[in-house]
């Protein structure tokens, strides 16, 4: 449906950006990069655009480079404050790159932003099930 959705409308920011969560779900991440990428392009100012970062941020981290992951998660998070995938790139990144002093703010922005978050619902996602550990980590509540 993503394929043909770009097909039909090269220029849909939203459509790429969809197919790069779509993407990086299916564990594809240099096509979600490009889709990412790509959307930010097409509507640099788009309202919905912190799902393309959040594809972006994933994708980062699955190629082991979470320093990008980190910068796309910020720029999610500013975006969106709701959005708690988001918020869970951010502080998968700041774990991986052992940048511990930072979480007790991230935490407590994330709580701010969605009052009922927590390892459980990260936990629910399948799509967090790999970052168990650093979410565990990073001291979220039950």
């Amino acid at each position: 449906m993503i394929e043909h959705a770009l097909a039909n409308n090269p220029s849909s920011a939203h459509a790429h950006a969809v197919g790069a969560v779509v993407n990086a779900w299916a564990e594809r991440y240099d096509i979600a990069v490009d889709l990412a990428e790509r959307a930010l392009r097409l509507s640099p100012f788009d309202p919905a655009r912190h799902l393309a970062l959040a594809a972006l941020a994933r994708s980062r981290l699955f190629q082991g480079n979470p320093s990008a992951a980190l910068a796309a998660a910020r720029r999610a998070v500013q975006v969106s404050p709701g959005h708690l995938p988001s918020h869970g790139y951010l502080i998968i990144s700041l774990v991986r790159l052992g940048l511990i002093r930072e979480l007790p703010a991230t935490v407590e922005r994330l709580l701010a932003n969605v009052p009922r978050a927590g390892l459980s619902q990260f936990s629910a996602h399948v799509t967090f099930q790999p970052f168990i550990k650093e979410l565990t980590a990073a001291g979220l509540p039950k």
